[in-house]
């Protein structure tokens, strides 16, 4: 019988705008374990510096420590990695330099093609045509509808 952690991430992936940051290796840091491999997790990875194995962070002398959009990128790239059905990202773009964004606008619309669907809390403009909007302003919410 499976675990209530494995059917929860079966369902949704939550990328959180809060650092988690491991001090274990870039693979480590996104597979967590698992063993298979996204196509679209690994043309992500392409866009970060190369690590050689070394532990990543601060805590040891020959670790090699990420700017804040590396940190950001990696925690999106983990998220991915669940073969949930629904994506939620809160504040995805924080940071990211205009290559990743451009990845990351790619990478959800391959999500949507696969029949995923994406929730993505912004607090800026995005580059993706949402199907439904939620505007918060103020604590009042207006909800826009787009046709594509």
């Amino acid at each position: 019988m499976p675990s209530i952690t494995d059917v929860r991430s079966s369902i949704v992936s939550f990328v959180e705008d809060r650092d988690l940051q491991y001090a274990m290796t870039l693979n480590e840091n996104i597979y967590l374990g698992r063993s298979h491999s996204l196509e679209i997790v690994t043309s992500g990875v392409r866009l970060l510096p190369e690590t050689n194995g070394s532990t990543l962070g601060k805590m040891f002398h020959d670790s090699i420590d990420f700017s804040s959009g590396q940190w950001q990128m990696t925690k999106i790239l983990r998220g991915m990695m669940n073969e949930a059905s629904v994506f939620i990202f809160d504040e995805p773009l924080t940071f990211l330099d205009d290559d990743k964004r451009t990845w990351f606008n790619d990478a959800v619309k391959a999500l949507i093609a696969k029949g995923k669907a994406v929730v993505i809390i912004p607090h800026e403009s995005i580059d993706i045509i949402p199907d439904h909007m939620l505007y918060i302003h103020r604590k009042e919410a207006q909800h826009v509808e787009y046709v594509q």
